[in-house]
């Protein structure tokens, strides 16, 4: 049976750097309209590095009320994600932890210089089915190299920036638009030249290829759009 003991000696405890970003803001707020630290103790290994309850024991620090804690000498470090189940880990958090890995390494990069929002970086770059299971096992790999996966992102934001000027105020934001811009600008003939030349043409087929929920079908109709004027000039000869 674990003890649970308490303490306002809240300097003995040390934190990971892993672990996910402090936010003690809503749970200080609820800390302070009703106390139930007592049944909510946090768990720290045996050297007294927390596990769950970063916090808690945060906004307990701010309160000065005590803290209850059990020490675990089973848990550590790779245990966090697992452990901290009262607000579900996202992929951020995820990136946090696994950031010394390469896969996450260069997804942090474009992340932190592009502003891309991880999950959608995890959809453009991973190589599995299932890239975001992946990428919270910390088993998430690149489907490219990250030269060909850079470029691509280069071009697809590129495209995005032209096309939402385009679009802006007519076309409701959906990600199978990133999703199929990201994947049409990765194939071998494309060129933003040739595109924007056609699309300067036929604006109206870009704002409805837009408006389409299927990221296969607005790919396809970037594809019709690409290829429109070499079809004509085929007939035309023929």
């Amino acid at each position: 049976m674990s003890i649970i003991k308490k303490t306002t000696n809240y300097s003995q405890f040390q934190f990971f750097a892993s672990n996910r970003d402090m936010d003690s803001r809503t749970i200080l707020e609820s800390i302070q309209k009703k106390d139930m630290l007592s049944t909510h103790p946090i768990i720290v290994n045996k050297d007294l590095y927390v596990i769950d309850g970063q916090n808690r024991l945060k906004a307990a620090e701010t309160l000065g009320l005590p803290i209850y804690y059990i020490i675990s000498d089973d848990l550590d470090e790779q245990d966090i994600p697992t452990c901290q189940v009262q607000r579900p880990w996202c992929l951020n958090d995820y990136l946090k932890f696994y950031q010394h890995r390469d896969s996450y390494k260069f997804i942090k990069k474009i992340h932190d210089t592009h502003g891309i929002k991880v999950p959608l970086l995890v959809r453009f770059c991973g190589q599995d089915s299932t890239p975001q299971q992946a990428f919270r096992k910390g088993a998430f790999k690149l489907k490219k190299s990250e030269k060909k996966l850079e470029d691509q992102i280069l071009k697809y934001l590129e495209f995005m920036k032209y096309s939402m000027e385009i679009c802006r105020n007519q076309v409701k934001y959906a990600q199978d638009i990133d999703l199929a811009v990201f994947s049409f600008v990765g194939e071998e003939d494309y060129d933003f030249q040739t595109m924007k030349r056609k699309v300067d043409l036929y604006r109206d087929r870009l704002i409805e290829a837009f408006k389409f929920r299927s990221a296969k079908v607005i790919k396809e109709n970037l594809r019709e759009i690409y290829e429109y004027w070499n079809k004509n000039k085929k007939k035309a000869v023929q």
